[in-house]
C-alpha cells in the first residue's frame, strides 16, 4: 500500500510504501505536498508516480 500525508497547510509530505501488515518498507519526505499518486507499469515495473507543489520553489 501506498500512503501520501502532509501537514496542512504547511509542509513536510511523506509518501509511505506500507507491508500488508502495516509495516514501513520505504519513505520519501518532500518539502511540500504530494496529493497526487499514481502507480503506474510502464516498462515491466510498477512504479510511483507523485504530483504537488514544491515550498521552496512555489510551484
Amino acid at each position: 500500500m501506498v500512503v501520501s500525508s502532509y501537514h496542512f497547510p504547511y509542509f513536510p509530505n511523506v509518501v509511505t510504501l506500507l507491508s500488508a501488515d502495516g509495516t514501513v518498507l520505504r519513505e520519501y519526505w518532500h518539502a511540500g505536498h504530494l496529493p497526487q499518486l499514481v502507480l503506474a507499469d510502464l516498462d515491466g515495473a510498477t512504479k510511483i508516480h507523485a504530483g504537488g507543489a514544491n515550498n521552496a520553489a512555489k510551484q
